[in-house]
């Protein structure tokens, strides 16, 4: 394990992934926690897909955002819409679909799809994953014996690596000259 001083000699992007990757998982395993105290929590329907509602997506194609009609523990009739628009659907007009909603606020449903309820923090982990590990290898590489980082001023610019057999002479020993021939 490194100490602190090590710690704070590491390139910054070494360090930006590190904590780009630390704060992530920690919002990810939030979005997980709030998901299961929802979950826990949650009134649970079933209702019926009642339309297919078809919308301009970001790409300039055309996908479909599902609404499902259910009735709440009042047996008042509630529509709810899918937070994401998809390309293609699974789905068709009259399928049961599982609802979730907080107690007492049926117009907060939650489609119970896989999107609906763990896109965010599946994303969220994903992105930490990537982080973490792109600063876990540079942190490994600086580690390294014989890694040397180039500055500029305060700002590191690069790391080299060196190959075993040239790190193990001195640096004024590699400088000298040809000899004259």
């Amino acid at each position: 394990m490194a100490d602190i001083s090590t710690l704070w000699r590491f390139p910054w992007i070494v360090k930006g992934a590190l904590l780009a990757g630390i704060v992530l998982l920690l919002l990810a395993m939030g979005l997980l926690a709030a998901q299961w105290q929802f979950l826990a929590t949650a009134e649970h329907r079933t209702g019926t897909v009642s339309a297919l509602n078809r919308e301009a997506m970001e790409d300039n194609g055309v996908g479909y955002r599902m609404s499902v009609t259910f009735r709440d523990a009042g047996r008042n009739l509630v529509t709810v819409r899918s937070s994401v628009v998809s390309s293609a659907t699974s789905w068709r007009v009259g399928d049961a679909v599982g609802v979730d909603y907080p107690a007492g606020r049926p117009q907060d449903a939650v489609i119970a799809t896989f999107v609906d309820r763990w896109l965010a923090p599946v994303v969220v982990g994903g992105i930490a994953a990537v982080a973490l590990v792109i600063g876990g290898v540079g942190a490994w590489m600086a580690g390294q014996p014989g890694t040397r980082v180039h500055r500029v001023g305060n700002g590191v610019v690069g790391m080299s690596w060196g190959s075993a057999s040239t790190m193990d002479i001195p640096a004024a020993e590699r400088t000298r000259p040809d000899p004259p021939q």
